[in-house]
């Protein structure tokens, strides 16, 4: 069951028996402390990649403290109302930052203030937000001193995913869960760009392969057919060049150079992306 949830989370890194065993035992614990995976799958990915030899946390918290206070209203008809502040220490790619924030309640204050320092590295958690936030007590006959599990739902505008956090504090079971959606929207973040440049890696070794010049840029005279305001069909000369380099764009044919130097006004260059730029 292990095997196939890693190959639904996309997580490919061969993984030994005895990885795999280990790897159990830390979800069978932390499943005793409160936590559980089922519906949780962000925090469940983030706890096998933090298992793999070379996984680096994009930052990591040295402190935070949450200060709650009840203001008094100058207004007799209006109730007091709660204020909390938030103060974090963390330490982002090396350098230390200092933050506060005041928010309605202290996840709230601490969502932002974790914010606040990462979002000068990483800008791309200002899209990311909480949508849904539930509590759960695990041990009903401890009261007051339950150990508790909270679920965070959060999203980028795009997708969705859920992290967890448990623990007799609900301040900290909540830190947990806020940590690990942030972390989550970082790690996809540059998952997607290591996607996008394994794209355009592949699409610079089909054009090298093609010309024989691996990842290499190959200028050609092109003619242009139709008019300026129609799509244009791009026909390098000499060459019959296959469909896998232009994918659905269509295969250019051969083309007189002569008769194509007269249409084209101008030398133009290929890309690997299969579009043609003026020199």
């Amino acid at each position: 069951n292990l095997l196939m949830k890693l190959q639904e989370l996309g997580i490919d890194y061969p993984l030994t028996q005895a990885e795999v065993r280990s790897l159990l035992e830390v979800v069978k614990e932390k499943e005793s402390q409160g936590f559980q995976y089922e519906g949780a799958e962000a925090s469940f990915e983030l706890l096998v990649r933090r298992s793999l030899p070379g996984y680096r946390a994009p930052w990591e918290l040295e402190d935070f403290v949450i200060v709650e206070r009840r203001g008094r209203s100058h207004d007799r008809e209006t109730q007091n109302e709660m204020l909390a502040e938030a103060m974090v220490k963390l330490s982002v790619e090396g350098q230390q930052q200092h933050t506060a924030h005041e928010g309605n309640g202290p996840v709230n204050a601490l969502d932002g203030a974790v914010r606040k320092a990462l979002v000068q590295v990483y800008p791309q958690l200002e899209h990311v937000k909480l949508v849904d936030y539930k509590v759960r007590i695990l041990d009903s006959q401890a009261a007051t001193g339950a150990k508790t599990r909270v679920l965070i739902e959060s999203t980028d505008g795009n997708r969705y995913w859920t992290t967890v956090g448990s623990s007799t504090d609900i301040i900290e079971a909540s830190w947990l869960a806020l940590a690990d959606a942030l972390e989550y929207a970082i790690e996809r973040n540059a998952k997607q760009h290591q996607g996008m440049r394994g794209e355009h890696q592949a699409g610079f070794e089909r054009f090298g392969n093609y010309f024989g010049r691996s990842g290499a840029r190959q200028t050609l005279d092109v003619a242009l057919i139709g008019s300026p305001d129609n799509d244009r069909n791009i026909r390098p000369h000499g060459l019959n060049v296959e469909q896998d380099l232009f994918g659905e764009r269509g295969v250019a044919e051969r083309d007189d150079h002569h008769a194509g130097s007269h249409q084209t006004g101008g030398n133009q260059r290929i890309l690997a992306s299969g579009i043609a730029e003026d020199d």
